[in-house]
């Protein structure tokens, strides 16, 4: 019940971090708010491929902190980021290539296709940023440590995601709003492996 509490304030933070971009964004007018959730379906199709690393996370971390094997879980940690980072760069050269075509399968609005080439390379480069914090996830949930995983969160989400979404759009308008969501799904994935040494590596020695 401990470890559902907190994963459940660390998805009601996520969820309402994405439900604040929209607002942000529906601010920005009409086009923007179209533009931004139509780019928004790219990081949807990502976690897709990576939920499944996330998902192999949670039952090979739970395995061997079980087993206190700390070798094997070091190991199956580095091989989890190596196969993670792969499919990221992977996916990421699929939006390169293939950037103009997806938008088109999305949306027919000629307006917002033109509009969404301005902002486009935020989202080929959204898999390698964001990759670690699915990863991260999954390893942490494996582990039932559920305080580090939202304390990690409500440090991404208040002190840095919301700042800058506030911030960073008066400066660099939409590109501002892309700005802020890769800074903060950079802050999740950094601010679990800050804490990985304390919670999962001690974890698995007890």
């Amino acid at each position: 019940m401990n470890v559902n509490k907190d994963i459940l304030i660390r998805s009601v933070l996520l969820t309402g971090s994405f439900y604040y971009f929209n607002a942000k964004s529906a601010g920005l007018g009409e086009e923007i708010l179209a533009v931004n959730s139509i780019l928004l379906q790219f990081l949807w199709i990502f976690s897709y491929f990576i939920d499944g690393f996330a998902f192999a996370a949670e039952a090979l971390t739970g395995k061997y902190i079980g087993a206190k094997d700390t070798g094997n879980l070091k190991l199956a940690i580095r091989q989890l980021f190596v196969w993670g980072f792969a499919v990221s760069l992977m996916v990421t050269l699929i939006y390169a290539i293939f950037n103009p075509g997806i938008i088109h399968m999305l949306t027919s609005q000629s307006a917002v296709i033109e509009l969404s080439r301005e902002y486009r390379f935020w989202v080929i480069f959204l898999p390698l940023i964001s990759f670690s914090a699915f990863v991260w996830d999954g390893i942490y949930i494996g582990a039932t440590e559920g305080p580090a995983l939202r304390n990690a969160m409500i440090i991404s989400t208040l002190l840095i995601f919301i700042p800058a979404l506030y911030l960073f759009p008066v400066w660099w308008g939409n590109h501002g709003m892309w700005g802020a969501l890769c800074l903060f799904m950079f802050a999740r994935g950094f601010s679990l492996l800050l804490y990985y040494p304390k919670t999962i590596l001690k974890n698995a020695k007890r």
